[in-house]
């Protein structure tokens, strides 16, 4: 990204997990950003909306007459950690209606994204997507659908602009 012109290029970055937690705003220095990428970390809850908020907030300093894309990088799988009913039971059925939530809340973000010109890649890594189970399908999925470009008729690995990293 930093080449073959580094003075044309320029990158933002964000990590959050439910909430935001830091952000560097627009650099061309390759040191910069590798700095701010040396400092993120998994933290185990994930809502991509925030994620994606903070990528609006970044856009504001998007160029004019520049190509802008926006890269969502997570393991798909929007949750806020588990819920328990006041019997102290596990609350699926909470934590469902929360990661539908936070799916939709992300992907009106992406749609907006699309809408004005921006191209949105996404890039899922985890074990979350890396099997059958019903929760892996929708996570590629959710980010298939986030990606620009069609989601391949259900067939989320058809889509250019959406990727599986082999690991973290």
């Amino acid at each position: 990204l930093m080449n073959p012109n580094p003075n044309n290029n320029q990158m933002a970055l964000a990590t959050w997990d439910l909430t935001g937690i830091r952000m560097q705003g627009f650099s061309n220095n390759a040191s910069t950003v590798r700095n701010f990428l040396g400092t993120m970390y998994g933290r185990g809850a994930t809502n991509s909306s925030i994620g994606m908020q903070q990528a609006q907030s970044l856009a504001s300093g998007f160029r004019a007459n520049t190509a802008h894309a926006v890269v969502l990088m997570t393991d798909g799988a929007n949750f806020g950690g588990s819920r328990f009913n006041a019997f102290g039971v596990r609350d699926f059925a909470a934590e469902n209606a929360e990661r539908i939530q936070f799916n939709n809340d992300t992907l009106a973000i992406c749609n907006r994204f699309k809408a004005e010109g921006t191209i949105v890649y996404t890039i899922g890594y985890g074990a979350e997507l890396s099997n059958n189970a019903t929760n892996s399908i929708e996570a590629r999925q959710f980010l298939s659908d986030c990606a620009t470009g069609p989601n391949g008729g259900g067939q989320p690995n058809l889509n250019n602009f959406y990727f599986v990293a082999p690991d973290a």
